[in-house]
């Protein structure tokens, strides 16, 4: 399988009664779809562990533009939301403090060893 952001999902096989009308317009008997993934709960721990530059949010505060500025990665956006416990920038208030962790890695590899699939 290609390398792409569903290559560690898991698969799961819904043949669910609910969907019997769906499927038989499909001309199908079961509907393939890829689970959600299940992240590791980040511990309050990580702020000592971890430097962080603290910004503001501001009208035009987006994730992908601070990774960008950041990391040079727009693609790391998701490591500033969820670092912050915030699945995007508008789970914030204007004002509110945005915390981006310098070392993006250490956020990364605490996810990738609290789920038994990257083991």
């Amino acid at each position: 399988m290609a390398n792409n952001r569903y290559s560690l999902r898991r698969v799961r096989e819904n043949a669910h009664p609910l969907y019997r009308r769906i499927n038989s317009d499909r001309g199908a008997k079961k509907i393939t779809h890829y689970r959600a993934p299940k992240f590791a709960i980040l511990s309050d721990d990580i702020f000592e562990v971890v430097d962080y530059e603290v910004v503001y949010r501001t009208i035009s505060t987006r994730f992908w533009k601070l990774a960008s500025e950041h990391y040079g990665d727009a693609s790391l956006w998701w490591v500033i939301a969820y670092f912050n416990k915030k699945p995007t920038e508008f789970h914030s208030k204007l004002g509110d403090a945005i915390y981006i962790p310098e070392q993006w890695e250490i956020i990364y590899n605490s996810i990738i060893e609290g789920d038994e699939r990257y083991n």
